[in-house]
């Protein structure tokens, strides 16, 4: 028989949650046990085996009436122990969630125990039912009757409807500590006669992750066909450990692509799963984000705190993502393939990269002249007459002294998007990835204040996906690249064009001349688009909406 089974506990002293003891020895010794009750809390704390406990003791036949202790000697307490009361129900809410196995619930509630004196239901996974079936439920937990105690074992009570938590009494089940599980481990190897080196248990213990459950595993699985335990014994004992998180964030920390790719794939080999490992690096990611704001320890991970929380988001991302691939692990290899080769150290924050200020190579215009200038023309003009402005601004002010605007870090930048500067932008991102430059072929820059760039998109679809974290990151980067600091992008829709809503070259590509935002052509919107250079925008519709 398995350890947790065979050492579960039977009486409320047996419980090793200090909290729950107490709690449980209130309710009891207060001679009115409430008709429901709410046991929340993590997986392997002990739950339902406290859910059984009390069933014993409300029908013990033997029990002193001011006693917490069932004798655990009588019928009634023996068949609860082996399962076996037909007045104990214990109801699977995973399997059994709809309001139809509700419906049987409430006709069974109706009717007297056989045996005992009451009737005990215990629901595990209660946050499983469904909103129906929870109503269903309510009527029953408002007015039972009076033979019946309904017991609620939950990890997510935050799920149930709100109407159900108001109406039971709640124990807490908290995560067990250290020692709680130690002293726990201590009981079964003594029960066992296993002989256990120092630190072993303790071992265990921190890999079970506050589960009872999950320690009394290790220790089996340890300990089959032995007789002594050894810290060499103990091994790759957890799944969690295969994968070294804090390795893997070092190798994301220095952008050494090839190493964090082994270490995922084997992570995987190992039988992990791409979303427990995306679980594993926002975790650790959390901690060390939070110890960078003075909140717990930090490892010192070579990561600006802005990098961090990035980083943190496309995991979620790719989290998202591997619920819809056909394998799982692609969205986690594309993130880390994104973030080791489009990212740069320009995301990094002042306090972590205090350095001199930097004079940016561009053309340095002031910002005042531009928006004098551009403020005239209406704002549903064509773009082409817009950069034509742009550019007479730029020429104007060649000769003068150049009072660029400067970034939180003490890096001068340029504080307006000529043609120039936004043609030299997509050439930063063509060869990275051809679909972000196609996208921004339907954008135009709106206005930039030095630190923010109003991105202009005229399209509902190419603004969602160049809000994405990837494409907004990947377009960030290749901003603060020519601009000499951070830039922020905001998107907003406007309308495209008219009289040049075929002529996708007002937007220069990689490889088109700087004269393609003045020369005033016309291009038909075929011929723009099977141009032998653009064939891989064509190629990214496809991909997108099909042939």
């Amino acid at each position: 028989m398995a350890y947790y089974l065979k050492y579960r506990p039977q009486t409320i002293d047996d419980l090793d949650l200090e909290s729950v003891r107490e709690d449980l020895t209130r309710v009891v010794k207060s001679g009115s046990i409430p008709h429901a009750l709410l046991f929340a809390g993590p997986k392997g704390t002990g739950k339902t085996s406290a859910a059984r406990i009390l069933a014993k003791i409300v029908n013990c036949e033997k029990r002193k009436k001011d006693s917490t202790l069932p004798c655990n000697q009588c019928e009634q307490c023996r068949s609860i122990t082996n399962s076996a009361n037909i007045d104990v129900i214990e109801m699977d809410a995973a399997s059994n969630r709809g309001i139809d196995d509700i419906r049987l619930l409430k006709d069974a509630v109706k009717l007297a125990p056989a045996l005992a004196k009451s009737k005990i239901y215990i629901i595990d996974e209660a946050h499983m039912l469904t909103n129906e079936a929870s109503n269903a439920l309510l009527k029953t937990l408002e007015e039972p009757p009076s033979h019946v105690i309904f017991i609620l074992a939950t990890t997510n009570p935050e799920k149930l409807i709100s109407t159900i938590r108001s109406r039971t009494h709640l124990i807490k089940f908290g995560k067990a500590s250290l020692n709680e599980i130690v002293v726990s481990l201590e009981k079964i190897a003594k029960g066992e006669n296993l002989k256990v080196d120092d630190g072993v248990l303790y071992e265990i213990a921190r890999l079970s992750e506050g589960s009872f459950r999950d320690a009394d595993k290790l220790l089996e699985q340890t300990a089959y066909g032995k007789k002594h335990i050894s810290l060499a014994d103990i091994g790759d004992l957890h799944v969690s450990d295969m994968f070294d998180v804090a390795n893997f964030c070092l190798l994301l920390a220095t952008k050494d692509t090839k190493k964090a790719l082994g270490m995922v794939d084997e992570g995987l080999r190992q039988g992990m799963s791409a979303i427990s490992i995306a679980d594993k690096i926002i975790v650790y990611l959390r901690k060390e984000l939070l110890g960078k704001i003075g909140i717990g320890e930090s490892t010192n991970l070579d990561l600006g705190k802005k990098e961090i929380i990035t980083l943190i988001k496309m995991c979620i991302h790719a989290k998202k993502d591997m619920a819809i691939s056909f394998n799982e692990q692609i969205p986690l290899e594309v993130l880390i393939v994104e973030w080791c080769e489009t990212n740069d150290n320009s995301d990094k924050e002042g306090e972590d990269n205090d350095t001199a200020g930097k004079t940016s190579s561009q053309p340095d215009i002031k910002v005042s002249k531009i928006n004098a200038q551009v403020d005239t023309v209406n704002s549903e003009a064509d773009p082409i007459t817009i950069s034509k402005t742009v550019v007479q601004v730029n020429s104007n002010n060649a000769s003068e002294e150049k009072n660029g605007c400067v970034d939180g870090d003490g890096h001068e930048v340029a504080n307006s998007i000529t043609h120039e500067l936004w043609s030299t932008i997509l050439s930063e991102i063509r060869p990275i990835n051809a679909s972000t430059e196609a996208l921004l072929r339907a954008s135009r820059p709106l206005n930039f204040d030095g630190k923010t760039l109003n991105l202009g998109v005229y399209y509902t679809f190419h603004k969602e996906h160049l809000e994405s974290i990837n494409h907004r990151m990947l377009l960030e980067n290749a901003c603060a690249k020519v601009l000499g600091g951070q830039v922020h992008v905001v998107c907003s829709l406007t309308e495209a064009p008219v009289t040049e809503i075929a002529n996708v070259s007002q937007i220069p590509s990689a490889n088109a001349s700087n004269n393609s935002f003045s020369n005033g052509s016309k291009t038909n919107l075929t011929g723009t688009l099977t141009n032998s250079d653009e064939t891989d925008i064509i190629n990214i519709a496809k991909d997108i909406f099909g042939d």
